[in-house]
């Protein structure tokens, strides 16, 4: 359950399409790509300029080892540089690992909601949201 899309990019660039280019972030060892983290423009209305749709991937021969943890990490504070104040991301409900990386820098479930999976089919999922307005509540943490 990597991703809501229903096949591969053809190109780089084409992956790059509704991408915040300079939020791109990808983890490297020993010259292998091990992760990447990346936020998305949630819309394009002016008035959600600072909401951003994240995503985060880690290689599985790379799981548990902080990848995810720390691509996060950097994603979270370069968004806060660049005037993101909301980060979001839908993640489905059997992707545990997901669910609790996101738990742990404060992302909290904002609400689920029927997630479209390829072939049309449909499953509640989560949504999780991190406010980085200063002084502002976290959304409230709904099971």
């Amino acid at each position: 359950h990597a991703t809501f899309e229903s096949r591969a990019p053809e190109s780089f660039d084409q992956c790059l399409e509704g991408h915040v280019p300079e939020l791109c972030l990808v983890a490297v060892g020993g010259g292998t790509p091990l992760g990447w983290a990346a936020l998305g423009l949630a819309s394009d209305r002016s008035v959600y300029a600072g909401v951003a749709e994240e995503s985060v991937y880690v290689a599985p021969s790379h799981f548990r080892r902080g990848v995810g943890r720390s691509l996060l990490a950097a994603l979270i504070s370069q968004s806060e540089e660049h005037g993101y104040w909301t980060l979001q991301a839908g993640i489905f409900p059997e992707n545990a690992a997901s669910i609790a990386l996101h738990r742990a820098p404060g992302l909290r479930s904002a609400r689920a909601a029927p997630l479209h999976r390829p072939h049309g089919l449909r499953a509640d999922g989560r949504t999780v949201a991190r406010c980085a307005v200063p002084g502002a509540a976290q959304p409230a943490d709904r099971h």
